[in-house]
């Protein structure tokens, strides 16, 4: 059981996956590098790949800290993640990150200060102004 990375760069592995692993449930799922030494995972449609990875790997249940913020859904030879409201797919589509709202939209408050967080926003409203009713968050 070794450290499985998500990304390898020339010899240089980068980012580490919580936890230990063997190479087949890496290299076959989410690893781009695995072990102590940094070995790079074989590339799929390989040889090595079809030898080290015969079967479908459910990454959902190997590496339950992905589609954090979101829900995972196993494919075959890879895997789906579905964010919860408020969260959008980060780059590498492995986890659902916090949309700012406040952020893509300045004005989102009206009168009042947009405070991002976590899936939502809430306004601030300036002296004066109140929060609107039921699901209006802007200061009226």
């Amino acid at each position: 059981m070794e450290q499985c990375y998500l990304k390898w760069d020339e010899d240089e592995c980068i980012q580490s996956v919580p936890g230990k692993f063997r190479m087949d449930a890496c290299c076959c799922a989410v690893g781009a590098a695995w072990g102590s030494d940094c070995e790079e995972c074989p590339k799929p449609g390989t040889k090595e790949y079809e030898a080290l990875c015969p079967r479908d790997i459910n990454e959902c249940k190997v590496f339950p800290g992905m589609c954090m913020n979101g829900k995972c859904r196993n494919t075959i030879g890879s895997f789906k993640c579905r964010c919860n409201s408020g969260f959008a797919l980060d780059m590498e589509e492995r986890n659902c990150t916090d949309i700012d709202e406040c952020r893509i939209s300045p004005d989102l408050c009206g009168s009042g200060t947009c405070v991002n967080t976590p899936g939502s926003f809430e306004c601030e409203c300036f002296d004066g102004y109140e929060s609107g009713f039921m699901m209006m968050k802007n200061c009226m």
